[in-house]
C-alpha cells in the first residue's frame, strides 16, 4: 500500500523509504488479535506493553489496547502533547512511539 511508508516483516523489522527502525519488546498479554508493533495509515508506529484500566482511551472488553492507544495518539488535539495524552491513560504500561510527522 503506497499510503503506508512502513512495512513490517515477521521479525518485527520496520523499513521505510530511506531508513530502518528496529524495535523490540516483550508483550505479556494480548487482548484481541494484534501483532506488535502496530503501524497506522499515517506511518505512526506504536509498540505497547500495558493495560488500559480506565481514563482515555476507553477500551471495550473485546478491543485491543494497543490499537485504542494508537488511535488516541493520532487523534489528539494539535495543541496536546504526547505526554499529556498519555497522562490520561489509567494503568501500567511501557511503550515505544514513533510519530511520522515529527519523526
Amino acid at each position: 500500500d503506497d499510503k503506508v511508508p512502513w512495512a513490517k516483516d515477521e521479525a518485527g523489522k520496520l523499513g521505510g523509504n530511506k531508513c530502518e527502525l528496529f524495535v523490540t519488546g516483550a508483550v505479556l498479554h494480548l487482548r484481541g488479535v494484534q501483532s506488535q508493533p502496530v503501524c497506522d495509515e499515517e506511518g505512526n508506529i506504536l509498540l505497547w506493553n500495558g493495560e488500559v484500566f480506565g481514563g482515555t482511551p476507553t477500551v471495550k472488553v473485546d478491543e485491543n489496547d494497543t490499537c485504542a492507544v494508537l488511535k488516541a495518539l493520532r487523534e489528539r488535539e494539535k495543541t496536546e502533547s504526547i505526554v499529556d495524552t498519555m497522562k490520561k491513560v489509567n494503568g501500567p504500561y511501557a511503550m515505544i512511539y514513533y510519530e511520522k510527522k515529527t519523526g
